[in-house]
């Protein structure tokens, strides 16, 4: 985590004078320069924790934008393929069935010779 310059004159000064207050004061002024020194790093803790946050939630976002592009193109790839599919599909179709009416037409005319045979 990087600290701007404001910050680290807030925490060396808020540092320097709990010290100055321990050794010239003590008692009350200290008890009164370290709750100001807490509030200063508490405020600074609020301000690291809320930057990490941003960053795992932009961490998280990054990842939910790859996830949905390999998504995208696993089903761009997946109409590709049943377009291909369902045409060869039609294609048996139309063999099977003009298969289907050569074998019909062969048999009448099998038909046809077995009866002028006899």
């Amino acid at each position: 985590m990087k600290l701007t310059p404001t910050q680290k004159v807030w925490v060396i000064g808020s540092g320097t004078a709990t010290l100055m207050a321990l050794a010239l004061f003590a008692g009350m002024w200290a008890l009164v320069l370290a709750a100001m020194s807490l509030s200063v790093g508490v405020s600074l803790g609020v301000m690291a924790g809320a930057e990490l946050g941003r960053r795992r939630g932009h961490v998280r976002a990054a990842t939910a934008e790859a996830h949905y592009a390999a998504a995208a193109e696993l089903v761009d790839q997946l109409h590709t393929d049943n377009a291909q599919l369902v045409g060869r599909a039609e294609s048996a179709e139309r063999d099977l069935l003009t298969a289907t009416a050569e074998k019909t037409k062969l048999r009448a005319q099998l038909a046809q010779y077995a009866g002028n045979a006899a």
